[in-house]
């Protein structure tokens, strides 16, 4: 117990703790100084790195033959690049079926409805995967012009609703004549 051993037994007496005051002058000068050692550390780590990169004329010294070497090279690699790129233009054509090929498919529009003379793309229908009854081929347009016109035909067949001419039945289901009150 501290109390005890300076003063005594009932001594009651605080410790008292000096705390040195920071003048701020020193404070800024040193702040001043940290910031400066952190450029000049970024701007030597920046000077080293510029160091590694090699410019136009430094570097590797080769001869011509190297250098006769890498542009042929370059030109075969143009060339395979060429090719490739021919390739695929040559699989993105679309070819042309013949008769024997479209051997077996069935056309889902009438012959009617074709135009001579004017081309049109048929392409394969939706089926499900485990129909085999085969493919058929149809064209989308010709297909939506079709349920165009069985709609017509189902509405003109059809008579307009008039809500007067309906029959009227009484809470028993009898029944009974319409009457229309005249004005």
């Amino acid at each position: 117990n501290r109390s005890s051993d300076l003063g005594g037994k009932g001594s009651t007496k605080k410790e008292e703790v000096f705390v040195p005051t920071e003048n701020m002058g020193t404070k800024k000068r040193e702040d001043k100084i940290r910031r400066k050692l952190a450029d000049f550390k970024e701007s030597r780590e920046i000077k080293e790195k510029l160091r590694e990169v090699k410019g136009l004329g430094e570097g590797e010294e080769e001869s011509a033959m190297d250098w006769i070497q890498k542009l042929r090279k370059a030109q075969e690699e143009k060339k395979l690049a060429e090719k490739r790129a021919k390739l695929l233009d040559e699989m993105d054509e679309v070819e042309e079926y013949e008769a024997a090929d479209l051997k077996g498919l069935k056309v889902q529009h009438d012959q009617e409805v074709f135009q001579e003379g004017k081309g049109v793309v048929l392409t394969l229908k939706d089926s499900d995967v485990l129909d085999t009854s085969g493919d058929v081929l149809m064209n989308v347009n010709l297909a939506d012009q079709e349920k165009v016109a069985k709609n017509l035909e189902l509405k003109k067949g059809k008579p307009d609703y008039n809500p007067y001419e309906d029959e009227e039945v009484d809470e028993e289901g009898v029944l009974r004549e319409k009457v229309l009150l005249k004005i």
